[in-house]
């Protein structure tokens, strides 16, 4: 199978499209026919060498955690899910023709494999802040550089989960945020007296939950 990998550490310039053995799941995890592969930043992170120390590798090494595509081969011990299921998860190489995933679920009706390839890392990302932060409905989250990838899918699980969600975002990506429908009641900038400040700085926006649009003073 063709696969993309690097033999050295450095930039985009050392990553090569190679011939690899194709890749089979082991007990605990599937094998599928990648349709689409997400792009992250600890990709190049790990590229350039940065997590040698706590995480290093052995090279040549693939490229990619994230990928969605059909199943068409199934660990020991692994139910739910069979070849020919459409599904997204996250494991190692993804940049290639088959991938092992080591943890998937499936892709809902309408939503695209380039889609679902984008979710995995962002998604267990937000979960896991959500957890360790330990923010309940009712109460507000402050999310710094809501118009990224992790800050947009936090502001989505949050507000369904019952939680207000304060964003900010800079002049460039405000538009992004505005997609998520901030309260009309204050849309603010850093800086400013007040609402409709003309400042051109760090925008505030205020997400109250889907379900109540009253704001939590905890």
């Amino acid at each position: 199978m063709k696969r993309m990998s690097f033999a050295e550490f450095g930039g985009p310039d050392v990553l090569q499209l190679t011939d690899a053995e194709e890749p089979h799941a082991g007990p605990g995890q599937i094998r599928i026919a990648v349709r689409a592969a997400g792009v992250n930043p600890v990709d190049w992170r790990i590229r350039e060498g940065q997590f040698q120390k706590v995480r290093p590798i052995e090279l040549p090494a693939g490229v990619g955690q994230d990928a969605a595509g059909v199943v068409d081969e199934v660990g020991a011990g692994v139910e739910g899910v069979e070849a020919g299921d459409r599904v997204f998860g996250r494991g190692s190489s993804t940049y290639a023709e088959f991938a092992v995933l080591s943890a998937w679920a499936r892709i809902p009706e309408g939503l695209t494999y380039t889609e679902a390839a984008g979710y995995p890392s962002v998604v267990e990302t937000v979960l896991r802040i959500i957890r360790e932060a330990g923010v309940q409905s009712g109460q507000t989250l402050l999310v710094s550089g809501a118009s990224g990838g992790v800050g947009s899918a936090v502001l989505q699980i949050a507000r369904d989960r019952g939680i207000t969600v304060i964003g900010t975002a800079g002049p460039r990506t405000r538009t992004i945020c505005a997609a998520w429908e901030p309260s009309p009641r204050c849309t603010a900038r850093a800086g400013s007296s007040g609402c409709g400040s003309s400042a051109t700085s760090t925008r505030l926006s205020i997400w109250p939950t889907r379900a109540s649009s009253a704001n939590s003073s905890n």
